[in-house]
């Protein structure tokens, strides 16, 4: 992947979102790949270069001033009967184009998150770089992309950005401290701000009374076979083998309540740096979709 030279000083004139894991990670919406990129150094194909000026990446996350993650949401037509397997089909050739750009260019890096478009949730009527939902998930797959994997650098920033001479503690301060900025902190050390978001909602819809049942379905696409019971080993091992090479993971969240069965979808495009956390990340957006969509038919303010 090759940057202009002047990469670094365009970000300073790029309008840039505060993300919750510190003045390290800083988030680019909307990026023309033409102002990041230079197209001669690609080797793109006569298609691809068709593609190319006017291709652009919703969210751009930066680490340390190096771009280190480029995300895409793709949110379908709630109409859909079949969810994210029909809204595949029906992508037009121009987008399948251009998702195969991004791959090519990007490979592992490039993440595509998809789930129906939820018009009943309220921050919604904002854009994307707005939407407070969309810049959750933005941070829970930086959590579980850059900031687990190194958890040791992300602290020792953290106490850079508070102002802390951690060096000059004795091992029982700094164990004090520590502790004090999980138990404390609003950069929510505890949870990530996806699964917080959660379990709020579901927690208002509990003490209401309204949640009776829940049920998770992992997805992949391609689909995995269905299991006959718990001792069919031979389609258990199938589907692990198919999930974990499978282009897409996904979940499926369905809720009973005292009225009726409410069921959403959310998919992410699978990559080696999100291994299992592909399973949490969407069964915490289906989940938030879901009870979102209760709370609104109930008349509960969610926030």
């Amino acid at each position: 992947m090759i940057f202009k030279k002047s990469f670094k000083d365009e970000l300073e004139n790029l309008r840039y979102l505060e993300s919750v894991w510190g003045s390290k990670i800083l988030l680019y919406p909307d990026i023309c790949l033409d102002s990041i990129l230079k197209s001669d150094k690609l080797h793109l194909s006569s298609e691809d270069k068709a593609i190319f000026p006017t291709s652009s990446i919703d969210f751009m996350v930066c680490y340390q001033h190096k771009p280190v993650m480029f995300i895409d949401f793709c949110l379908w037509d709630q109409h859909l009967s079949k969810g994210f397997i029909q809204y595949k089909k029906a992508l037009k050739d121009e987008k399948k184009a251009e998702i195969k750009l991004k791959l090519k260019i990007f490979d592992n890096h490039y993440y595509t998150v998809a789930f129906e478009h939820p018009m009943e949730y309220k921050d919604f009527k904002y854009p994307l770089n707005e939407n407070k939902f969309i810049l959750n998930i933005l941070d829970s797959l930086i959590g579980e992309v850059i900031i687990k994997k190194d958890l040791k650098v992300f602290l020792g920033n953290l106490l850079q950005d508070l102002g802390a001479n951690f060096n000059s503690m004795n091992k029982d301060e700094k164990k004090e401290y520590i502790q004090d900025i999980i138990a404390d902190s609003p950069l929510d050390l505890k949870w990530d701000p996806l699964t917080k978001n959660a379990k709020t909602i579901h927690d208002i819809l509990l003490y209401e009374g309204i949640i009776k049942t829940e049920s998770k379905i992992p997805l992949s696409f391609p689909e995995m076979p269905p299991i006959k019971d718990i001792n069919d080993e031979m389609n258990m091992e199938k589907r692990r083998k198919i999930f974990q090479k499978s282009n897409w993971h996904g979940s499926r969240i369905s809720c009973k309540t005292k009225k009726d069965k409410i069921e959403k979808e959310a998919w992410i495009r699978n990559s080696k740096y999100l291994k299992g956390s592909s399973l949490i990340i969407t069964q915490n957006i289906a989940r938030i979709l879901v009870y979102s969509q209760i709370a609104n038919i109930y008349g509960l303010k969610i926030g």
